[in-house]
């Protein structure tokens, strides 16, 4: 495929991408929109395709919120329930950043014994 032809398959995705989810977001039906989202994940987890997904909440301030009882020492977040997931976000300190990692039991057991990683990363670090 050239790249005329690529750029107009895109320019489609993104307009019907536009159309319907916007919709759906105006409409209220935004929880609609993300359960039908976690299915489409769910297709490709069916097919056997390896897929990883990522994303940064680092710069969000977490650790700014003070609902009347001080400042969060520590943020977490809940189980996604899906394997090949990485979240990264600030630590406390502001002076490193936290990775979230979900993995099957084997791949897991690879990253927890990765000597090079560990060098640089401190698995389930202390609160403080």
């Amino acid at each position: 495929m050239e790249l005329q032809g690529l750029v107009g398959k895109l320019r489609k995705g993104l307009e019907e991408f536009s159309k319907d989810k916007v919709q759906m977001l105006e409409g209220g039906n935004a929880f609609m929109m993300v359960c039908e989202g976690l299915k489409e994940f769910e297709l490709v987890y069916k097919e056997g395709i390896d897929f990883y997904m990522c994303t940064s909440w680092c710069g969000f301030g977490f650790y700014e919120a003070d609902f009347g009882w001080g400042k969060p020492k520590w943020v977490s977040i809940p189980s996604l329930g899906l394997n090949n997931t990485f979240i990264l976000m600030d630590t406390s300190d502001d002076k490193g950043i936290e990775a979230w990692v979900t993995l099957c039991e084997e791949d897991m057991a690879l990253l927890e014994t990765n000597h090079e990683l560990r060098e640089f990363a401190t698995l389930n670090p202390t609160i403080i």
